[in-house]
């Protein structure tokens, strides 16, 4: 299974492991979605209403999203990508805010199309609609997209991916998309929307949470602000031997001792290391529209 997960559309995850599940989140608010040592990703949902067939819908989607990454050095490198700072094509000269500074310092550096900026070894680099942004560990890619139909809210959203080159088992990652890398190789199924028939005129309201996919709710991994790395489960400060098992870890692991199958598979996913290369992430779930 490709070591990647990806969050699209309004919004549908996949998540680690090839699980599901959908977010709304809660108007203005920011999720740590990744949080590993050194490293962490939070994203911005705004609500939304937009047609999808003869079907009204008031959902969200994901319109900013803020890289805090500790380079080797101990400066922070930020990356914010916000679709605010977006022309009617998707792009902008200062479409991308960096920053690459010890603590507490500011040393800000917008990019647009074209244009990358690094901070001690580590990259941030903008290609017209996209962000892509390198850590030793892991890879992101975010790309702004039209909100189609719009009837109110956003005009643009960001589908992203993250693409986990480190060993999950080591590393222990949390946060909404993190956590299903949780070493025993199996995918967590979280709440999805079921939309009604887009070919009769209906209003829907988005509802799921990933309940059932994320440790606690999602109130749990609210930041309070693009830069914050602090939420009930953070693993930004955190050293390899402090951190616990993700929920349901150990004991997913300990089952599969109990049946020859699964203990195949689980003996076979503890001796693979993950690539070190990108790798395609599966499209997320989406309504019948392909919104």
């Amino acid at each position: 299974m490709c070591p990647c997960t990806n969050a699209g559309q309004d919004p549908h995850l996949t998540l680690g492991h090839g699980g599901k599940a959908d977010f709304r989140g809660v108007n203005g608010t920011i999720y740590a979605f990744i949080s590993s040592r050194n490293v962490s990703m939070g994203i911005r949902t705004e609500d939304a209403t937009f047609k999808l067939g003869a079907l009204t819908v008031h959902g969200s989607f994901m319109t900013g999203v803020y890289f805090n990454l500790r380079t080797s050095k101990g400066r922070h490198f930020h990356v914010a990508f916000d679709t605010r700072n977006v022309n009617g094509n998707g792009w902008g000269w200062r479409m991308v805010r960096t920053d690459c500074a010890r603590p507490n310092n500011s040393l800000p550096y917008h990019i647009g199309p074209h244009r990358r900026r690094e901070c001690d070894g580590l990259v941030a680099a903008v290609e017209m609609a996209s962000l892509s942004v390198k850590h030793q560990e892991w890879a992101f890619v975010a790309t702004a997209q039209p909100v189609y139909d719009r009837i109110a809210g956003p005009h643009h959203r960001l589908d992203v991916q993250v693409t986990l080159l480190g060993d999950e088992r080591v590393l222990r990652p949390h946060g909404i998309l993190g956590q299903s890398f949780d070493g025993d190789g199996r995918p967590r199924q979280g709440a999805l929307d079921v939309y009604p028939d887009k070919s009769i005129a209906a209003e829907f309201t988005t509802a799921a949470m990933a309940e059932g996919a994320i440790e606690g709710t999602a109130a749990d991994y609210a930041l309070p602000a693009p830069r914050a790395t602090a939420f009930a489960y953070s693993r930004f400060d955190s050293r390899d031997a402090q951190l616990p098992p993700t929920r349901g870890a150990a004991a997913r692991i300990a089952r599969a001792t109990d049946d020859g199958v699964d203990a195949q598979q689980a003996a076979e996913f503890r001796a693979r290391r993950l690539s070190e290369s990108e790798c395609p992430c599966p499209s997320p779930s989406a309504p019948p529209s392909g919104r």
